[in-house]
């Protein structure tokens, strides 16, 4: 039960819009939407809280499935949402963009820069099922300290699913 956690066992957990859209209600069967909304129900029964800034928001109005929304909602009644202001780091666009692979691997990674930058302002935690991205983000993650504090979650492993936010395996 979340009152017999305490308040400084709470991880502010960015979580990608990708896991919104799989989260599917108590009658899905995909293994994906059910991971997903286990998932969620696993951050809403622990004082765990999550992030939005005004792009992750934006991406979540647009791809939430009916249960993330009603998940959503619950986690603002419960004043367990934190809304971030993260300052855009062109300097970090700058640095990947110098040290991915490939032009179109460095675009990858800036489409989803935002993750990152409101998991810094937060507690480093980023819950995505787009492993592309974040293969992407590790590969990089030696020459770039701040991606490399960054702890990446897939809701859809086991491994990674046992309690959110404490995974300490990094981001890769």
């Amino acid at each position: 039960r979340s009152s017999d956690v305490p308040p400084e066992a709470s991880v502010r957990l960015v979580i990608d819009a990708s896991v919104a859209r799989a989260a599917g209600g108590e009658n899905a069967l995909h293994p994906t939407s059910k991971s997903c909304r286990e998932f969620l129900s696993q951050v809403e029964e622990t004082r765990h809280r999550v992030v939005f800034s005004a792009r992750i928001s934006a991406e979540w109005n647009k791809h939430q499935s009916r249960f993330a929304r009603l998940w959503r909602l619950s986690m603002f009644q419960r004043g367990r949402v934190v809304l971030v202001y993260p300052k855009v780091r062109d300097d970090l666009n700058a640095r990947i963009k110098e040290v991915a692979s490939d032009a179109q691997c460095a675009a990858i990674m800036v489409k989803d820069i935002h993750l990152i930058e409101a998991s810094l302002e937060t507690d480093r935690v980023v819950t995505s099922l787009d492993d592309g991205v974040r293969h992407h983000f590790a590969s990089c993650a030696a020459q770039i300290v701040e991606i490399a504090e960054v702890v990446w979650v897939n809701p859809d492993i086991i491994e990674e699913n046992k309690t959110a936010g404490e995974n300490d395996d990094g981001i890769g």
